[in-house]
């Protein structure tokens, strides 16, 4: 008797298992070191963060690459459950649920060394400039700001910061264009590519978050993974997985 209710136990204890694991379904950018396609896959710290979270919840999560503009789309269809390495902002909290605070960043104006780039104490000191920017981005909101601000600021939108870097190695882009975006991304591609960027001026300090789709994923889901999420800022997992990517946590 006593041997038929223990194995009883343990299948009710592995039903409840099977029956509580999920798929969810996640897209990153190209966000080097952040968030990278490597051999086919998905990489990078904050994909390594996710996969933790998703692992002590028990569920199985797909993480895809993606230009930002086709992630968001894919969020108002409701075909993802949410967007890695977003800089938090106010205006997404309508259709998007954050989590903690993850990864720390910059956002910069930097410049092609060769050019004779160099720092600058204002924005205003960028009369006449062209900016690059990736659209759909925080920094763009912000560079748009100084646009209206700043007489003849040209701003120009890519699909992400490896394509402005691969265009400025091809030539398509003169080589006093300056670059708005994460300042640890910027300096990681530009390693990479055998180029000197030169850091003009620090925009802003910004976190990056998992930005959860409201309209396609359950609101106590989204409870849990933060609650594991808080739980592996707490005790220094996400620092771990970061510092192998030369990466900050947020605070």
């Amino acid at each position: 008797m006593f041997k038929k209710s223990s194995a009883l136990l343990v299948y009710l204890i592995f039903y409840s298992q099977l029956v509580v694991a999920k798929e969810f379904f996640f897209v990153a950018h190209e966000f080097p070191p952040i968030s990278f396609l490597k051999d086919s896959s998905a990489a990078g710290g904050m994909i390594d963060v996710l996969q933790m979270a998703c692992k002590q919840l028990g569920h199985k999560c797909r993480v895809e690459i993606h230009p930002l503009a086709r992630a968001f789309k894919m969020a108002e269809n409701k075909e993802i459950h949410g967007v890695l390495s977003l800089h938090k902002i106010p205006e997404r909290a309508i259709n998007y649920a954050d989590s903690p605070e993850i990864i720390k960043t910059t956002l910069v104006y930097m410049g092609l060394k060769v050019s004779g780039a160099k720092p600058i104490a204002s924005p205003q000191e960028l009369v006449g400039r062209t900016v690059l920017v990736t659209r759909g981005t925080a920094t763009q909101k912000l560079i748009q700001k100084h646009a209206e601000q700043i007489k003849d600021l040209k701003v120009l939108e890519d699909v992400d910061s490896a394509t402005m870097i691969s265009k400025f190695i091809n030539g398509k882009y003169e080589a006093n264009v300056l670059i708005a975006s994460t300042e640890e991304v910027l300096k990681s591609i530009s390693q990479k590519n055998g180029i000197e960027l030169v850091t003009l001026y620090t925009i802003a300090e910004k976190p990056l978050v998992i930005s959860f789709v409201k309209k396609k994923m359950d609101e106590g889901d989204i409870v849990e993974f933060n609650k594991v999420l808080n739980k592996m800022k707490k005790d220094g997992s996400i620092k771990k997985i970061l510092t192998g990517y030369n990466l900050t946590p947020a605070e």
